[in-house]
C-alpha cells in the first residue's frame, strides 16, 4: 500500500489558479482543521536533487532512531495524545513513524515526492512542502521535529514558521547525532568522515 500524500493547495484554502502546483494530484487522506495558506510545492534544487530523488534507496538504508527520544519529546508536550506533531524534513518517515504511538495525528513533511512515494504505509499523513512555507494553520501543532535535515533549510523562513505553527508551549526539536564510535579507530573513522566523504557532499551538507 503506498503512502498518502497531500500537496498545496490543501482542503479548504479557497481556490486559486497558480503556475507552481505540481502536474500530479495526490488522494487526501482525510481533510484537516491544520489546513492554512498556500504554499508552492517546488522540487529540491539540482545541486540536492541526486540525493534526494532515491526514495527507496534512501528508506532502505536510513538508520533510525531511539523509541526512547520520542517517548521524551511527547513528555515534554501538553496532552500529546491529543495532538498533532509535525516531522519537518521527514524523508522517508522514519522519525514521523516513531512519533505516531504518542501523538493523535503525525504529519511529516519534505519537499521530495520521491521520498515521501517511498514511505511505507502508516499512520503519518504526508505533506509535499517547504520548510519556510508550511500549509498549516498558526497555533496547529504541540510538537514540530527535524531529524537531521535542518542543515537544508532556508532557516531564517524556517523558525518564522515554527513560531507561526507552533501552538503556545510548543516544542522545536532538532535533531542531530554524530559519528559511530568504535573503541580504537576514532581517529581513522573522524579522517574518513571528514576529508574522503566530505568531498562527496552538497555545500549543505558539510
Amino acid at each position: 500500500m503506498a503512502p498518502t500524500i497531500c500537496t498545496a493547495p490543501l482542503p479548504g484554502v479557497p481556490h486559486r489558479k497558480a503556475s507552481c502546483w505540481p502536474a500530479l494530484h495526490w488522494i487526501w487522506s482525510v481533510p484537516t482543521a491544520v489546513c492554512g495558506r498556500l504554499t508552492s510545492t517546488t522540487t529540491v534544487s539540482s545541486m540536492t536533487d541526486p540525493l534526494f530523488q532515491r526514495g527507496i534507496q534512501y528508506q532502505q538504508y536510513r538508520p533510525t532512531y531511539p523509541p526512547s527520544l520520542f517517548q521524551w519529546l511527547a513528555n515534554c508536550c501538553r496532552d500529546a495524545s491529543q495532538a498533532r506533531a509535525l516531522d519537518l524534513g521527514c524523508g522517508t518517515g522514519q522519525a514521523a513513524r516513531a512519533l505516531e504511538p504518542h501523538f493523535k495525528r503525525v504529519i511529516g513533511a519534505d519537499i521530495s515526492l520521491k521520498q515521501l512515494q517511498a514511505a511505507p504505509a502508516s499512520k503519518t499523513h504526508f505533506l509535499a512542502c517547504q520548510a519556510h512555507q508550511l500549509p498549516l494553520a498558526a497555533n496547529s501543532v504541540a510538537l514540530i521535529t527535524v531529524a537531521q535535515a535542518f542543515h537544508w533549510f532556508e532557516q531564517e523562513g524556517f523558525f518564522t514558521e515554527a513560531e507561526r505553527c507552533l501552538r503556545p508551549g510548543g516544542v522545536l526539536a532538532l535533531i542531530s547525532y554524530g559519528l559511530c564510535e568504535v573503541e580504537g579507530l576514532g581517529a581513522l573513522i573522524r579522517d574518513f568522515h571528514d576529508s574522503l566523504l566530505a568531498r562527496c557532499w552538497p555545500a549543505e551538507r558539510t
